[in-house]
Parts: structure tokens; sequence; C-alpha cells
């Protein structure tokens, strides 16, 4: 690979970034204007991977939809129902990101090779769980409990019992949860890489539990389907199947540390973290709030009514930094709070838009070297997924599906120079 050329170390600096603005705005930079700052810079950040490789990036114009998505963005801000101009380049920025980052990887992939900085990954990865360990058990006043803009969120910070819903070291449980996303293809990734099996065991263990800790519901059904997925297809292929029972006595011996090392407490760590998610899920449960926020896309799209359901008010328009700087529209006004993507869509964009994020998931996928089941599962997750209004979902749901293609592209390539070899 030329080193002109190599992305691998933008794509690198993009994720670090991310995972350091929550450090930088929670614990450092404090302030309300400076964290705002910060976090617009971290949606600007995305963007090197294309300004790096201008040449690279004009490849994925030769796909008309890429044009038309871009166009139709551009015109949406100047909906006349839009509250003021700068609602259309935010608006633009957060839009866009997704698919130019994902499209610039398919026409660009022997720009990018993770290959030699999964120990990045690695250490990034075990941080972030560790560092969600210690706080799950600390009080909510605590240093590392802090949320970004403390001073708008004051003593709510989320807790189930006793516990804190651990953030990692991102500013709010949003940032963890679109993390673990990350992490789950990434273990599923190593798997197919046959990376070191108590590594990838001690992972693969290590992030259910961080779910658990975190309390997403959704972040924690997501993780499990992902590795239900996993073993429906990838388990019964001979080598996969041998490097699992390769993780077996790893895995042991480190249940065997857990019960004889019992004083650590992570034992019981684990434990309180299954038995308060289960608490809370059976309060969402009676409440009736769980099923609604598992079919509330589905309530958003087809018993909602809107007001202009074909082209939206205006893109940005009810993205909260956009609001609290410049103002609501009065067409979004009667919504009240929209928490749904897919509905924030139809308001923003109209179904158009919708029917182009569509179109776009599916392109997308197809042009992706991993099997058809794997192309399924990311694709669903991709058009139900916050990939527009939430920059950490963006960033490491994106890292996460180029480190699992990629993990196909290198096992087929092994495989073909296996057979080869055999050959001759």
């Amino acid at each position: 690979m030329n080193k002109k050329t190599d992305q691998t170390y933008t794509l690198l600096f993009i994720f670090t970034f991310t995972i350091a603005s929550g450090i930088l705005r929670k614990w450092v930079f404090t302030s309300y204007a400076v964290g705002n700052i910060i976090f617009f810079i971290q949606l600007l950040v995305p963007y090197l991977l294309l300004v790096k490789d201008f040449q690279g990036f004009n490849k994925i114009f030769s796909i008309k939809l890429i044009s038309l998505f871009l166009l139709y963005l551009f015109l949406q801000v100047l909906n006349p129902l839009q509250k003021t101009f700068l609602h259309g380049p935010v608006g633009i920025l957060l839009h866009a990101i997704f698919w130019l980052m994902g499209f610039y990887y398919l026409f660009n992939k022997d720009k990018i090779n993770f290959n030699k900085n999964i120990f990045i990954f690695v250490i990034v990865a075990f941080g972030e769980i560790i560092l969600g360990t210690i706080q799950y058990g600390l009080p909510q006043d605590n240093f590392l409990n802090r949320y970004a803009a403390e001073q708008n969120v004051g003593n709510s910070i989320a807790a189930v019992g006793t516990a804190v819903r651990i953030t990692g070291t991102f500013s709010y449980i949003s940032g963890f949860s679109a993390y673990l996303l990350f992490h789950a293809l990434f273990v599923w990734g190593l798997i197919l890489l046959e990376y070191r099996p108590a590594v990838t065991i001690s992972l693969l263990v290590a992030g259910l539990f961080a779910a658990f800790m975190n309390g997403s519901r959704g972040a924690t059904y997501v993780y499990i389907f992902i590795f239900v997925v996993f073993l429906i297809f990838e388990a019964r292929k001979t080598n996969i199947s041998k490097f699992i029972f390769r993780l077996i006595i790893p895995a042991m011996l480190l249940y065997m540390v857990i019960l004889l090392r019992g004083q650590l407490g992570i034992e019981s760590t684990a434990t309180a973290a299954i038995d308060n998610f289960q608490t809370r899920r059976n309060t969402g449960i009676e409440k009736g709030e769980e099923k609604s926020r598992i079919l509330w896309d589905y309530y958003a799209l087809v018993e909602k009514k809107y007001e202009y359901p074909l082209f939206g008010i205006g893109i940005g328009a009810t993205y909260q930094g956009a609001v609290v700087l410049w103002g609501q529209s009065e067409a979004l006004v009667r919504h009240g709070y929209v928490e749904s993507e897919l509905e924030r869509y139809v308001l923003e964009g109209g179904f158009f838009l919708l029917l182009i994020r569509l179109i776009l998931t599916v392109y997308f996928c197809r042009m992706l070297f991993m099997p058809y089941y794997t192309k399924w599962m990311i694709g669903g997750l991709m058009f139900i997924a916050p990939i527009t209004f939430n920059i950490f979902n963006i960033v490491f749901f994106m890292v996460g599906i180029i480190f699992l293609d990629q993990a196909y592209i290198f096992k087929y390539n092994s495989e073909m120079r296996a057979r080869k070899s055999i050959q001759e």
C-alpha cells in the first residue's frame, strides 16, 4: 500500500478522536461553550477521510444515487419551513457523514488496512470495559460519573437501583451504547481472524456485561442479536468451530480465577448488573414503555400524521444543537419532543428522504464483501439505528462495519493462498 494513499491512520484518528471528545467534554473542558466547540469539531473530523483523498472521494459519484442524495440535502437548506438558514448546513453535515464514509471505503478498500493496528482497538476495548466497571460501583456524584454540560443535566445522572448506568469515556449514556455496537462487530471480526483466544473471549463476555451495566435495552438486545446471528451462520463452519473450541479453556480458566478471587467483587458486579438490568426491563414492561420503544419507529411512521409528509420541513430542523442555538421551526412545535430517528427523517426530509435512505442501505450492503446473512444483519441495523443524529453511532458503527468486512476479506484471501499452495 502506498503511504501517500494509506487512509488507515486517518480512520484511526477519527475513531480515537470520537472517544477523546467525550473525555475532553466531561473531564477536561467543562465549560458548556467549549464543549459545544469540541462537539462541532467532532462533527467535522470524519470528513478528514474525504479531504485527505479527494481523488478517492470523487469515485463515489459514479453512483448517481449519491449525487441525488447530496443534491436533495442541499435543496433542503432552502426549505421555506425551516426556522433559519443555519439549520440546513448542520443538517447536511449530519445526514451525509455516515454515507460518505461508507461509500468512500467501498471504493477505496485498498487504502485501509486495520490488520496491523488491531492492538489499538483491543486497548480501547479493555479500557472502556475496565472504566465502565469502575464507574458502575461509584456513587452518582463521583468525578468519573460526570456528564458533559453537567450544569444542564443537574443531578439526573441515570441509575438503576444504587448502580450508575455507565458511560465509559463518553459524554452521555448513548455514547457508550453506540460504542457497544462497534464492540460486537469488532469481536466478530477477531473470531474470523482467529485472534488470540484469551483476548477474544474476554472481550466477548466483558462486552455483554458492559451492555447490562450500561442499562440500554436496545444496545443489549442488539449485542445479543449480533452473536445469535453469528452462532447460527458462522459457528457451523469448521475453522470457526475450531477457534471457538480453543476459547473454551481460556474461558474456564477465567471463570475459575473469578471464583477463587471472589473478594475482587467481579462476580458480584456481574450479577448485580444483570439483576439491575432485569429490574429496569420489568419496570418498562409493567408501564408498557418497553413495547412502545421497540415498536416506536413503526408507530411513528404508520400511526402519526405529518403535515408535510413528502418533503418535510428542512434538514437539521430536529437537531437539538441547532434548535438550542437558532430556535425551533413553528412547523415542528406541535410534534413536541421527537426521538425516533426514522420519524425525524420524515419530519426533516419527508418520506422521499426516508426512501433514499432505504435504497442507500440496500446499495451499500450489496457492495460489502461479507456474506449475504451478515449483509442482511448490517442492513437491518443500518436502517433502524441512529446513523444521522448520533455522531458516536455514526463513527463506531461504520468503523465496526469496515473492520468486519476487512476480516472477511482477509479470511478469504488466506483460504485462497492455502488452496493455491496445496495445488502447487
